[in-house]
């Protein structure tokens, strides 16, 4: 079992990768709950490094022990994410005197 911090540096990892490979997927009309691989054309060379880097990362959140890591919780992650980029794509919202 890893310690925290390695679980929360590949979670972090893996999320990276979450919305790398969403985004790669996009441009094909496909979803990380969606997407077939099979489908994707010989130039989609974008896609298939994304889906490795996820892939590889999946694995290492989960040998390190990182819990919840379904397809459907990670779909969910990237559209908030995205959402979240949508809606303040300046960072984070900041209350307070100007920076």
């Amino acid at each position: 079992m890893t310690n925290i911090r390695e679980r929360e540096q590949l979670g972090s990892l893996l999320a990276g990768q979450v919305m790398e490979l969403g985004a790669a997927l996009a441009v094909y009309g496909q979803t990380l709950l969606t997407m077939q691989p099979e489908a994707w054309p010989e130039e989609a060379t974008a896609v298939r490094v994304a889906h490795r880097g996820y892939e590889v990362a999946l694995k290492a959140a989960r040998l390190a022990g990182v819990q919840g890591l379904s397809v459907e919780r990670l779909a969910d992650e990237y559209a908030a994410r995205t959402e979240y980029a949508e809606l303040f794509p300046d960072g984070p919202a900041y209350v307070g005197p100007p920076r």
